[in-house]
């Protein structure tokens, strides 16, 4: 073992490995490989890949990789793993699955196990993709679009309205009070009271 004046100890292994230890109590180690190990007196581990990758292990067990491009990717000790991009763009994988997408515009977009999306826009708007196709739809004034895989789209307003959009161009409406309204594609308006009445508008203005 070598020791230089400001107290550095060097020691050389035979397989090309160069074991520095510093007056601080910090200890590198230098593989043939070009990949450098830095053990801290605090316990954090620092590992430089040749490739420029830079490995953190901190003594509280997270892990933060730093790659050539400007990512970086932190591993919790929950097994959670929080991947930064350059782009600013954030992705959390948590233990159980579901993968967080939180983008620069303030976007976040959930990928859940069994398949369903839910992304949540900067205005406050919240859309749900379902495995079987039907896409929620949730507006900031609390109006609710459900898109359903037959083309139907079924609207529910804050005051208890439900508008429906069926996929051969029908148009149905129900009231809180129970009235039910529904106009079709040739111009028909039906009106349904709750008290059992229909009345039936005919595109020609007749009352039936």
């Amino acid at each position: 073992m070598k020791e230089l004046p400001n107290g550095t100890h060097v020691k050389e292994l035979p397989n090309g490995t160069r074991v520095k230890e510093l007056p601080n109590g910090t200890h590198v180690k230098e593989l043939p490989n070009g990949t450098g190990v830095k053990e801290l007196p605090n316990g954090t581990h620092v590992k430089d890949l040749p490739n420029g990758t830079h490995v953190k292990e901190l003594p509280n067990g997270i892990r933060v990789k730093e790659l050539p491009k400007g990512t970086h990717v932190k591993e919790l000790p929950n097994v959670t793993r929080v991947k930064e991009l350059p782009n600013g763009t954030r992705v959390k994988e948590l233990p159980n699955g579901t993968r967080v997408k939180e983008l620069p515009n303030g976007t976040h977009v959930k990928e859940q196990p069994n398949g369903t999306h839910v992304k949540e826009l900067p205005n406050g708007t919240r859309v749900k993709e379902l495995p079987n196709g039907t896409r929620v739809k949730e507006l900031p004034n609390g109006t609710h679009v459900n898109e359903l895989p037959n083309g139907t789209h079924v609207q529910e307003l804050p005051n208890g309205t439900h508008m429906k959009e069926l996929p051969n161009g029908t148009y149905v409406k129900e009231l809180p009070n129970g009235t039910r309204m529904k106009e079709l594609p040739n111009g028909t308006h039906v009106k349904e009271l709750p008290n059992g009445t229909h009345v039936k508008e005919l595109p020609n203005g007749t009352h039936v």
